[in-house]
Parts: C-alpha cells; structure tokens; sequence
C-alpha cells in the first residue's frame, strides 16, 4: 500500500503563502494592463506623429499652390492694368488673392476651397484678359489706319494754315506741312491703306495719295521718285516713295496732307499718336 505523503504548514504560513500569491498573480494583471495602456498610448502618439507629418505636407503643397497662383494672379493683374492703360479704360481695383481661416481647423477643406478660389480668380481674369486682347486688336487694326506718325525724320519748316506763298508773296491757306529733308531720303506712308494716286500733278510734283478706308486720306507731295502704283495695298512705315523737289518747290522737302472726309487737318495733330489719342479723333 503506497504511503500518502502530506505536507502538513502552520496555519499562519499558509495564509502568508497564499497572499504572496494573490499578490503576484495581481501584479501580473497590473503589469499586462499598465503595458496594454501604454502600448495604446504609443500607437496613438505615432499615429498623431504620421498626422502631423500629412499635415505639415499638406500645409507645404497648399503654401507653394498658394504662392504659385497668387504670383498668377499678380502678373495677369499687371497686364490687365497695362492693356487698360493702352486703351484708354479706368484702371480696376487691385485685388489681394483670398486666403481661407479656417486652415488649423479644417485643414483638407481649407486647402480645397483657398485652392480653388484662387483658381477661379485665374480663370476669371483670364477671360477678362482675353476680352480684353481682342479689343486690343480691334483698335489696334483701326490705329492702323489712322495716320499717327511723320513720313520723314526732320523738323516742319512750313506749317499748316495761312501763310505767304513763297513765289507770289500772297497770303494762302497752306493745306499741309513741309518737312525739309535731303533729296533720295525714305518718304513712309503714316497708315495703312491703298493707293488711289500716284504720278504728276503741277503743283505737288511726283505725289502719292493713299486712302486709308476710314475716311482719312494722306498725300506725300515733291518726290524724286515714287515707289508705288494705284491699287498698291499700303503698311503703315512702308517706303512710298523717295522725297525730292519736284513741281512748285524751292528746295527738297515733303509736302504731307491729312484729310478726313475731305476736308483738311493739320498734320502736326498726328504725327506722334497713340491707340489713346487716336481714340479720340475717331
């Protein structure tokens, strides 16, 4: 018969053994509790830190788009103030691109709409530019056809209006101005147009007469020499002709006329104009 071996403690060991072991058995809970808590904590601290790093991406990209477009927009604000200033229109207001407040709270959103409202305020001055580009062209095909420059280098000696004739000694109505210049020099046509005359007529010499289709018609009188023939279609600052004394002349020199609607202009009022003045006399 086998013998049961018994291990027979004193009452008050037994007790101190068994809180020994309630006591480990709590501390283990408290341990894998405690790491469980601070496993969580550091999760969620690596989590903010990959946020904050989004964030402070995203916060990158929004700020250069945001220079990006704002220094768009500053250089389509100086064209649009330069085209307005060459036509003639009253400057627009200077206005600073919209930037959002709400970046800290809503930073995705915020993002979205200062991205977008600048983007629209792009595309919006854009289409004011190119509105802008066509009447440009529009006026810049009619200062074409306005005579806006002289058709030779050199000072007026004879102006427009009364005045006494050099060979009869009459007071006449000068119908132009005379520019003294060097026999042989370039005499340029001052807009475009089409030639109606050229050829001999007494008192003007050699003259080429070109209509500008606007009701402006320019004549460039004592040639040497002209360069073109009736019909010929005519650029503003083409050579016409090479000045001289020809007809009732006393020396080299152009006699330049501007009409509109026949009737007679003093030349000197467009010899140095711009699509602004030039705006003014239509």
């Amino acid at each position: 018969m086998r013998e049961v071996f018994r291990l027979n403690l004193p009452r008050w060991l037994a007790v101190t053994l068994g809180t020994l072991l309630g006591l480990i058995i709590a501390l283990i809970i408290v341990f894998f509790l405690y790491s469980s808590y601070i496993a969580g904590r550091l999760l969620h601290y690596y989590a903010l830190q990959a946020e904050n790093r989004t964030q402070a991406a995203q916060i990158k990209t929004f700020y250069n788009k945001t220079k990006e477009l704002e220094t768009g927009i500053r250089e389509l604000e100086e064209r649009d103030q330069e085209l307005r200033e060459l036509l003639g229109l009253k400057k627009a207001p200077i206005r600073k691109p919209k930037s959002g407040d709400t970046l800290i709270n809503d930073l995705p959103q915020a993002i979205s709409q200062n991205i977008a409202s600048l983007s629209e305020q792009i595309a919006a001055k854009k289409l004011e530019l190119a509105m802008f580009r066509d009447i440009g062209s529009a006026l810049v095909a009619q200062f074409n056809n306005i005579p806006s420059e002289s058709p030779v280098p050199g000072t007026i000696w004879s102006r427009y209006g009364f005045r006494t004739h050099p060979f009869s000694g009459k007071t006449e109505f000068h119908s132009g101005s005379d520019i003294p210049i060097w026999t042989g020099c370039p005499v340029k046509s001052t807009a475009d147009g089409y030639v109606t005359f050229s050829g001999w007529d007494n008192g003007f010499g050699n003259v080429v007469i070109i209509d500008h289709q606007n009701g402006y018609r320019t004549i460039y009188g004592h040639n040497q020499r002209n360069l073109v023939k009736r019909g010929d279609r005519i650029k503003k600052g083409q050579v016409i002709a090479q000045a001289g004394s020809t007809g009732i002349s006393t020396g080299p020199h152009v006699h330049y006329q501007v009409e509109y609607r026949n009737r007679t202009l003093n030349p000197e009022n467009f010899l140095n104009l711009n699509i602004r003045s030039a705006r003014l006399l239509q």
